[in-house]
């Protein structure tokens, strides 16, 4: 049980039988069946864990891990309507940091961080081990002024601490933070905001900066599940100085890195120092594997513009990898607002695409690409996603201010004899949008003086029951009504029929939506609440599991607050009647 449904992160459930188009629909009983409070905010995806035997009961639990550092187990039942329904377990990890305390100790103002707020602890998705009944998670604490990310071990069936590590340890290298030689972890500037990876009897961490600001780098952590020892630490800007100095986070938007069937580990690095020769990997693809109980990269891909991307803070990983099962290929997006396709077994050294495309509009040039701020990009965040039907392949994305756009997988090339995703330009779109100006109608040549860019897009799952395309749905998680970008705003939860396209009168190909929580059509009862940045759906026994944020406030003093009598972080579950 792990973020995005498997280690590949397709996040695709293809043993779903309950939800289909025809049940899922503005006509349908489908709609929300409960929700559940929490105490805080929460980024990691739900996890959901089935027949699992708690308090001599066989039970379908949802877990929950809050920024609050509390993990807690819900029962998915729908007859229950308490909001205030206590979990089966409950077990808190330490105290959190509110996020204008942590925004100084990493040499910010107090209101200059404002990605996460109001208080930053558990961001990273858990990992499950069900074959041994373990929970994996890393909360970040701050005990006697001294921070701490801790791996935690935790008993899926009371929550007890079977063991935990302090996240530490260092790498050879010369760059921003080296001491003789030698980098070591410092977890203040550091946050888990990855999803964990539990492959090959090993248990993958990553970390990227908070806030980019101090001695940052890109690190991904191997342990040991089951005595959590460390085994080796991979860094990704260990040696440039200068200018260039570290960074290279592993943040992905939260996706977590991702593992093919050969144990090899592939990661998207954010912008920092890039030179391969020095083994700095910046604003590139990164395929590791393990030898000898060593990282070693295997391949990696950098972009061309690697220069500018750097310059604008236009992360090449800034989306996660998605891995086609049994293919061989790779998938992923950019704050370029591109999409790249890879062949992995071809991936030695440095390794060119095998397909690098434009996705969204733009990008807008403001001046020389050399001054800062002279470009204004659509990102893509939300990791694509895939979907395997009888006679297709098809994969999704949903970009900033952007449709949901369809691509398909076309046959190998006489050329090359390799696949391509055609066309490039996708050949069907939602006509529904994840939020935007409403200066911005269109979003081709858009004039200067147009407002920034509404973050981040919308974050797919799917599911289906086997591979019979009639029963597919494509869920979104999209913001509603403003920029999420240092704030929180309104959300929608969205279903789309993903395979039966419908022609529009200009001839182009419409992804129909099925069913939406927003406040146009739908009962007013359905509607989410305050979007869940970064966040994906969970698709489970009939159910479709989400998070909402708190409401807040801004304060005169750029410090954000829980909105008094605003609405509150829940846990949400929507699906069919249990009469149904």
């Amino acid at each position: 049980m792990t973020q995005r449904n498997d280690h590949f992160r397709t996040s695709l459930n293809s043993a779903e039988t309950n939800l289909t188009p025809a049940t899922v629909n503005l006509l349908s009983a489908f709609h929300k069946l409960y929700t559940r409070l929490l105490d805080a905010d929460v980024y990691a995806q739900p996890l959901y864990v089935s027949d699992l035997e708690i308090e001599g009961k066989n039970r379908n639990i949802i877990f929950i891990a809050t920024e609050n550092n509390t993990v807690c187990a819900f029962e998915d039942d729908p007859r229950e309507k308490n909001t205030r329904q206590a979990p089966l377990w409950r077990r808190n990890l330490g105290p959190a940091i509110p996020s204008e305390e942590l925004s100084v100790d990493i040499g910010d103002p107090p209101s200059g961080w404002t990605d996460l707020t109001t208080i930053v602890g558990i961001t990273g998705t858990p990992v499950i081990d069900r074959s041994n009944n373990v929970l994996y998670v890393v909360a970040k604490t701050k005990w006697d002024n001294q921070y701490a990310n801790t791996l935690y071990a935790l008993d899926l069936r009371s929550g007890d601490i079977i063991r935990q590590a302090v996240v530490e340890g260092s790498a050879q290298g010369k760059g921003i933070g080296s001491a003789s030689g030698r980098i070591a972890f410092q977890p203040v500037f550091q946050i888990n905001r990855p999803a964990l990876l539990l492959d090959h009897d090993r248990l993958y961490v990553a970390f990227g900066g908070q806030g980019d600001v101090g001695p940052v780098h890109g690190w991904l952590f191997a342990y040991n599940p089951s005595n959590l020892k460390l085994i080796d630490v991979f860094i990704t800007t260990p040696n440039t100085v200068g200018k260039d100095n570290g960074q290279g986070a592993l943040w992905m938007s939260g996706t977590g890195p991702a593992a093919d069937e050969e144990g090899n580990i592939y990661v998207s690095v954010a912008n920092g120092g890039c030179d391969a020769h020095l083994g700095d990997y910046g604003d590139s693809l990164v395929k590791l594997r393990f030898q000898s109980d060593r990282f070693s990269v295997e391949g990696w891909f950098t972009p061309t513009n690697e220069a500018i991307l750097k310059l604008q803070d236009a992360d090449f990983g800034s989306a996660g990898p998605l891995l086609v099962p049994g293919r061989h290929l790779l998938l992923t997006g950019s704050k370029e607002g591109k999409m790249y396709l890879f062949d992995t077994s071809a991936m030695k050294g440095n390794t060119p695409a095998l397909q690098e495309f434009q996705v969204m509009p733009g990008p807008h040039y403001f001046g020389p690409a050399t001054n800062y701020g002279a470009i204004r990009y659509w990102n893509i965040h939300g990791t694509p996603v895939q979907l395997l039907t009888t006679h297709d392949r098809f994969f999704y994305v949903c970009g900033e201010e952007d449709p949901v756009r369809a691509y398909r997988l076309a046959s190998a090339s006489a050329a090359d004899g390799q696949p391509r995703l055609q066309p490039e330009s996708s050949f069907a779109t939602s006509d529904e949008r994840a939020a935007y100006p409403p200066e911005r109608a269109h979003l081709s040549n858009p004039p200067v003086a147009q407002p920034n860019v509404w973050m981040p897009g919308g974050f797919l799952s799917l599911s289906c029951n086997g591979t019979m395309p009639n029963t597919a749905i494509l869920w979104a998680l999209m913001p509603w009504d403003g920029n999420a970008n240092g704030r929180v705003v309104q959300g929608v939860l969205r279903a789309f029929d993903p395979v039966n396209f419908v022609a529009r009168p200009d001839g182009s190909l419409r992804i129909p939506q099925l069913w939406s929580s927003d406040h146009d059509h739908n009962r007013s009862d359905d509607r989410l609440g305050m979007y869940p940045k970064f966040s994906t759906p969970t698709i489970a026994n009939g159910h479709v599991i989400v998070t909402t944020f708190q409401e807040e406030v801004v304060g005169t003093n750029g410090i954000h607050y829980i909105k008094k009598g605003g609405l509150p972080a829940t846990l949400t579950v929507y699906g069919l009647p249990p009469s149904y």
